[in-house]
């Protein structure tokens, strides 16, 4: 097995445990150390410092004893305020949050609303840009992010 499959199970069992979700995995080396970073996810909300804390001292003792990786740097983090929507139900998660989105639907373009609706069933979610609520097919999107309001 891999040192990053190794990495990744060890990760996806941490997370399992602390009722968090792996959202990334990168493995990266640079003069002679590598960078190991792990993004955490919670599904029922934002994550913390305190949760990437948590994570980075259950998860550290386990990669040293499981992985050949050495001399490395552990970074774990969230994705972030202005994270990338992935999967169709992280529309559904983050319904009524702002996401700017592009999509190629014969053409490219990119679009800014609001989610007041999300179909998983039909991989189909509603955007409400400016007053006007119209459907999406997620399969069509190239990238799409949460857009940090203040």
């Amino acid at each position: 097995m891999e040192n990053i499959d190794i990495v990744k199970k060890l990760a996806e069992d941490v997370a399992r445990r602390m009722k968090l979700e792996i959202f990334d995995v990168d493995f990266k080396k640079r003069k002679g150390r590598a960078l190991l970073n792990i993004v955490i996810d919670d599904p029922s909300g934002y994550v913390s410092i305190d949760q990437c804390e948590a994570f980075s001292k259950e998860i550290s003792p386990l990669l040293d004893a499981e992985s050949e990786i050495e001399n490395y740097i552990l970074e774990v983090s969230s994705p972030g305020l202005d994270r990338p929507l992935r999967k169709i139900q992280d529309f559904d998660r983050f319904n009524g949050k702002l996401v700017k989105i592009k999509i190629d639907d014969g053409e490219q373009k990119t679009v800014t609303g609001r989610i007041v609706k999300c179909d998983v069933e039909t991989n189909t979610f509603f955007l409400d840009v400016d007053g006007i609520v119209s459907s999406y097919d997620f399969s069509k999107i190239k990238s799409a992010n949460l857009v940090v309001e203040f």
